[in-house]
């Protein structure tokens, strides 16, 4: 590709949103786990057979997890080669007209 420049980032991070917490990884070219953190949040029940999380603790989580796994190896952002993210199924997240969250989200 014209302009496309190879990426010589030496880690790849993975982040997971799941449903008890967030999950950050990194590992270098080999496939190698160099780093892991993990950071639950609260499943909320207000009736019986509901869950709710507030989408503001998986935001808050994982930044604590990614902070925690760059910083336990001194990970520089030029050596990151790329981002992988997964997260739950089936959650809705309701927003106003200014996209701010109005409720905990329906798991």
């Amino acid at each position: 590709m014209v302009g496309h420049r190879r990426s010589q980032g030496r880690y790849l991070i993975g982040i997971d949103v799941g449903t008890t917490g967030a999950r950050a990884v990194v590992i270098d070219a080999r496939g190698t786990l160099v780093a892991s953190a993990t950071e639950e949040y609260p499943l909320y029940s207000p009736k019986p057979s509901w869950a709710e999380q507030e989408p503001a603790d998986w935001w808050e989580a994982t930044k604590l997890t990614l902070r925690r796994v760059v910083a336990s190896r001194k990970v520089k952002a030029a050596e990151v080669a790329g981002v992988g993210l997964t997260g739950q199924m089936h959650g809705s997240v309701f927003l106003d007209r200014d996209n701010r969250v109005i409720r905990p989200a329906i798991l």
